[in-house]
């Protein structure tokens, strides 16, 4: 199932096989909630976790972040950053690339 996102109206990638446990939540969580930000990620992944994850769970994340874009980058897709008042992430085709391999097409312009 390909999903536009509500902010930009560009085409999110289906779903993609990523990996463990904590990718599969920080993949879906960025794919569903575009312009999430570090901490709604770090709530959604290891809020309910009862030893309350790892000592620096930012830092896992943006471990993990780095992974999940080499595994997008085949596919098509990147995880964007933005930065300003606290940093916010979302999943974008990738600008080189004139339409996703995963057969979903965008429906506006490639946002700069």
């Amino acid at each position: 199932m390909v999903n536009q996102c509500p902010h930009c109206g560009t085409w999110l990638p289906q779903h993609i096989q990523v990996g463990g446990r904590a990718r599969k939540k920080i993949y879906e969580y960025i794919r569903t909630h575009p312009g999430c930000n570090m901490d709604a990620i770090v709530w959604h992944v290891y809020g309910s976790d009862p030893n309350g994850g790892p000592e620096d769970p930012a830092n896992t994340i943006r471990t993990i972040i780095c992974l999940l874009r080499k595994i997008l980058a085949k596919h098509g897709w990147a995880i964007e950053n933005r930065r300003g008042v606290g940093t916010t992430y979302r999943i974008v085709p990738l600008k080189s690339r004139e339409r996703p391999t995963d057969g979903a097409t965008k429906l506006s312009a490639i946002l700069p």
